[in-house]
Order: structure tokens, then C-alpha cells, then sequence
């Protein structure tokens, strides 16, 4: 309905628009009056103001842009097309990795820093050095 004066709407501050009775979008209710609108321009953003007015009108559809581009990878492994390493060699380097499911605590803290213990515990500590 706006489009046909927004040309000449943004050469104007004001402008008048007329809803003719037998127009499409009339209200039924109206019979045979005619609408008339009055629109007032106030400001045309421009630059940082007119992206942030976008970047909010188009919200949701780049949400789910993102959304949708998260599982491009997946989707491309899948068919195929994207090429990576093996993830067989993948798994097999991470558990080859050095120290990879050590459980010797005291030895490679012992490396870094003496334990610290009082002088009843020093029996605990002392044997605990022994079983790993």
C-alpha cells in the first residue's frame, strides 16, 4: 500500500495518502468513506544507525543463518567433500600422547615441588612414594 508513494514520500516531509473505499485494502465496515493517512517523515538513518536498524529487523534470520552454518562441517563430512585427517589417527595420536592417562601424582610433583606434609602424616607420604 506504501510502496506506490514512498518515492516521493522521502522528497517531502509530509505526505497525505487516501484509501480509496473500493481499494483492496479497505475495511469492509467502512462503506463508502474514503481513509486518509498522514505521514511525517522524521529522520533517514544513515550509516552505523542504519546498519544497527537492520542488524535488528533481520535478527532472527541471522540467528538461524548461524545456526544452520554450525553444522556445514558435519554436513560436508557427510557427503564427503570436506577432507581432514583420519579420525582413526586422530583417537590413536591423543592416546599415544605423552602422559596421556598418567595417574602418577606424586612422582611428577615431586619433579616440580617436595610434598609438604606435617610430621604424622610423613608415613602416608613416604609410602605412597613407593607404590607409584
Amino acid at each position: 500500500m506504501l510502496s506506490a508513494t514512498q518515492a516521493s514520500l522521502l522528497s517531502a516531509r509530509r505526505r497525505k495518502l487516501r484509501l480509496e473505499a473500493g481499494s483492496k485494502f479497505a475495511a469492509a465496515e467502512t462503506g463508502d468513506e474514503m481513509i486518509e493517512f498522514e505521514l511525517e517523515l522524521v529522520s533517514i538513518p544513515t550509516g552505523l544507525e542504519a546498519l544497527r536498524f537492520q542488524l535488528v529487523q533481520n535478527q532472527g534470520a541471522i540467528i538461524n543463518a548461524a545456526i544452520l552454518l554450525s553444522f556445514a562441517p558435519d554436513i560436508l563430512n557427510f557427503l564427503g567433500l570436506l577432507r581432514g585427517a583420519d579420525p582413526a589417527a586422530q583417537l590413536n595420536a591423543a592416546f599415544d600422547a605423552s602422559g596421556f592417562g598418567a595417574v602418577d601424582i606424586l612422582s611428577s610433583a615431586a619433579t616440580t615441588a617436595p610434598i609438604l606434609a606435617d610430621a604424622a602424616n610423613q608415613w602416608a607420604v613416604q609410602g605412597l612414594q613407593g607404590l607409584f
